[in-house]
């Protein structure tokens, strides 16, 4: 085995649970009280951004552990002990640029996976990303994940069985009664993540019933738009995430327990909860980030991550 990366003394970032809430939030799927709001407008600057993240967010130094250097390695992780697991990734897409080709030919073999790793009945996608290094560190929703946040949280639930109903072909009794769970997937595409890897939290740091006095309620401003979906009636139309509906951010504890894959190549995914609604779940939501592998800093001339993240939500 390699030697361990644990990362001491690093900085993570999480939202201030004394930062500014905002009352009455209106969102095309509802409206929503005592809510973060985030989000850049058009033409902001960085610094424009770094005086709006410095009101709601500070950073917390921590150590990220290599999870190569746990009893059993990565391949222990268990999706209800730490809410996470890895797998093998799919056959690799010819062109991670081409959305369509994307659409058509990748994710489903991510859906796939997703369901299998978690023996469920039906997969959906409720959307995909790709990020590279031209936009990783910068002040746009493309970028690498900037605090530690999960997309959706608890109130995405009534829209998801809305659009079992209006979208998927369920009966209302089949909507209505099924179990769901929403599932993160993540992969280094073209190259190893050498910069800026994803970081999980491992569910273990929280309890899975008592959520809400450990995290915070956001909302990121300007992402439930509604010339989003166009096509597609309210009621078929898939929650953005943390834009239409909260996601949830954690609050910060000394004992939060954050593990990563150095150097992760492309021939390994991340699966993780989103949110889990099931009820009797060990885990209940993994939140996820990325931070700075300072391993390769004297590295000049380390490639920037190019990664894919798509999102499922699974029906038991």
């Amino acid at each position: 085995m390699s030697a361990s990366r644990d990362q001491a003394d690093t900085a993570v970032r999480y939202l201030n649970p004394d930062g500014p809430r905002d009352d009455n939030v209106q969102t095309v799927l509802g409206e929503f009280s005592d809510v973060l709001t985030l989000g850049e407008s058009p033409g902001d600057t960085k610094e424009d951004y770094k005086k709006r993240r410095a009101r709601v967010a500070a950073e917390h130094h921590l150590t990220i552990f290599d999870g190569r250097d746990e009893d059993g390695g990565v391949g222990a992780w268990d999706l209800e002990r730490n809410g996470f697991t890895t797998a093998e990734a799919p056959e690799p897409a010819a062109d991670f640029s081409d959305r369509r080709m994307l659409a058509k030919h990748y994710v489903p073999r991510v859906l796939e996976l997703v369901r299998q790793t978690f023996d469920a009945s039906r997969a959906f996608s409720a959307g995909f990303q790709t990020r590279t290094e031209a936009t990783g560190r910068g002040t746009s929703q493309a970028s690498y994940a900037r605090f530690a946040h999960s997309d959706y949280g608890p109130e995405a639930e009534p829209q998801l069985r809305r659009i079992l109903f209006h979208r998927y072909g369920f009966s209302e009794a089949e909507a209505q009664n099924c179990e769901l769970c929403c599932v993160g997937f993540w992969a280094p595409i073209d190259r190893p993540a050498y910069q800026d890897p994803l970081c999980l939290l491992d569910a273990a740091s929280f309890d899975p019933e008592n959520l809400s006095e450990q995290s915070i309620r956001l909302l990121y401003s300007g992402l439930s738009l509604g010339s989003l979906n166009r096509d597609r009636a309210i009621e078929e139309r898939i929650p953005v995430p943390a834009g239409d509906v909260p996601g949830l951010a954690p609050i910060y504890r000394p004992d939060h327990q954050w593990r990563y894959i150095p150097d992760m190549t492309p021939e390994q995914a991340l699966i993780f909860k989103q949110y889990d609604w099931r009820e009797g779940v060990a885990s209940r939501v993994c939140f996820h980030n990325s931070f700075r592998d300072r391993f390769h800093e004297d590295w000049e001339d380390c490639p920037g991550r190019r990664s894919i993240e798509v999102r499922v939500f699974l029906t038991f």
